[in-house]
């Protein structure tokens, strides 16, 4: 593929990025800070970790790897962090406030002069119990009027972490379609390749029976047979290392598509090269 090519396609990762905010989110980010869900590549895009139900094109294969890989799972959850930094910081925007609700109880005792006398003639003085029981509520709200800019020093320099991490994600996902892109341009120059050397095979056969009929017929020698036999199988050793060269390139695509190397990818057509300007 042409870098001419291959630019636009990694434009669709690194733009999205960088733009901010992408998706709607969820019940546990009230304030729409968060994103959740990644930039696609492919307009049809199948939920992540599926393989759609349809010959794969390159940006599904693209948007394959960037579910499954690690790297950009790593780089998107850093995305995510510095978005909710970005609420921390507006946080000191809004008022605060405390309640404080609590019951008191006091219990006092007093002596008063209703003594009274005993049966053994000793003074015994009166005296009274008081308890109480109160309750009390406290409410209080403070909001910050002026602080010489400290929070809106705090809420940009979370709006820049964020797009930093936004900025690492798209390189984490530039290197993954990059791999991808690499390892289905490989596989289709083996197929091209492997074609090519079908052909090849197909005329060292008509090849080495044309060689033999003209020696039957006197017009060859032996010499000329045996060196058609010879071009007829190099021609199948040669077919047979492309193959085996084909089987490698998908199972390398198939490994840079986050899959096991076994699994067998149904590809779609690769779109015809553009002709204008040749």
């Amino acid at each position: 593929m042409k870098l001419s090519r291959l630019f636009p396609l990694l434009t669709l990762i690194a733009v999205p990025a960088l733009a901010g905010p992408i998706a709607p989110s969820t019940h546990d980010d009230p304030r729409g800070i968060i994103p959740v869900t990644r930039p696609p590549v492919s307009a049809a895009q199948a939920p992540c970790g599926e393989l759609p139900g349809r010959p794969l094109s390159l940006p599904d294969l693209a948007d394959i790897a960037l579910c499954r890989n690690p790297a950009t799972s790593v780089s998107w959850a850093s995305v995510r962090s510095a978005a909710a930094q970005i609420g921390v910081a507006k946080s000191a925007t809004l008022p605060s406030a405390s309640l404080s609700i609590g019951p008191t109880l006091s219990s006092s005792k007093s002596f008063q002069d209703t003594g009274f006398i005993d049966s053994n003639g000793n003074l015994v003085a009166g005296s009274s119990v008081l308890t109480q029981v109160n309750s009390s509520a406290r409410l209080a709200v403070n909001y910050l009027l002026f602080d010489g800019g400290g929070r809106r020093a705090q809420i940009d320099a979370a709006t820049a972490q964020q797009r930093a991490a936004l900025a690492q994600y798209a390189d984490a996902a530039q290197g993954v379609v990059l791999n991808v892109v690499t390892a289905y341009n490989s596989l289709n120059a083996n197929r091209a390749v492997e074609t090519a050397n079908i052909a090849n095979v197909a005329f060292a056969h008509q090849s080495r029976d044309l060689a033999a009929a003209r020696q039957r017929a006197g017009v060859a020698t032996g010499a000329d047979r045996l060196q058609a036999e010879t071009s007829l199988s190099q021609a199948e050793l040669t077919l047979i290392q492309t193959r085996g060269a084909v089987a490698t390139a998908a199972a390398q695509l198939a490994v840079a598509a986050g899959l096991p190397p076994t699994q067998h990818l149904d590809l779609a057509p690769a779109p015809p090269l553009p002709t204008r300007g040749l």
